[in-house]
């Protein structure tokens, strides 16, 4: 048999200086893919959820608000999960799950599957959508045991007759009145 060819003297092995520069443009390219991956997932989830029928409920898409009833603070997480936390723990109310029903269903948002709950359902929220002019959640209650609603406040609930009623409204309140008296 013929003995094996000595390696060639010009190929060296990489340097640990070499390694770690490596290793780091790994770190890199795969951290850059992974932030492409989350962009396109949300961009799917943009393009694939049901924001209402004229798209309006996307502003909303990752804002949280919270109330402070009690001794808890409630917070929503549009489209995304409702808690109800004290001191340092914390209950899941629900993840994001559906709009409501029927001829109103964009009133109404449903967080389901929360935590368990002693003896009752897994934790669930209802979150009831009012015509307001800001965007806060009004109030949190717990109507029978682990089922929560809420309501939430917000411009993007209003239908343009409700913005037309309110324009009436405010108009015949301003009626007889000099622009001195207001």
């Amino acid at each position: 048999g013929q003995a094996a060819e000595p390696a060639p003297e010009h190929v060296t092995s990489l340097s640990e200086q070499e390694l770690i520069l490596v290793r780091n443009e790994k770190n890199e390219v795969e951290s850059a893919k992974r932030s492409l991956e989350k962009e396109r997932s949300d961009a799917e989830e943009v393009l694939h959820n049901d924001w209402s029928p004229d798209g309006a409920f996307l502003a909303l898409k990752d804002k949280c608000f919270s109330a402070n009833i009690q001794q808890y603070t409630y917070e929503v997480c549009m489209f995304d999960n409702a808690k109800q936390k004290e001191g340092h723990s914390s209950s899941d109310l629900g993840a994001w799950g559906e709009w409501g029903e029927g001829d109103s269903k964009y009133s109404v948002m449903r967080y389901k599957d929360g935590g368990g709950c002693w003896q009752g359902p897994p934790r669930s929220m209802k979150v009831s959508l009012l015509c307001g002019e800001d965007d806060y959640l009004v109030s949190v209650a717990e109507p029978s045991k682990c089922v929560y609603e809420a309501e939430f406040m917000t411009p993007l609930a209003c239908s343009a007759e409700m913005a037309q009623a309110a324009k009436e409204q405010l108009a015949a309140m301003t009626a007889g009145h000099s622009s001195s008296d207001l």
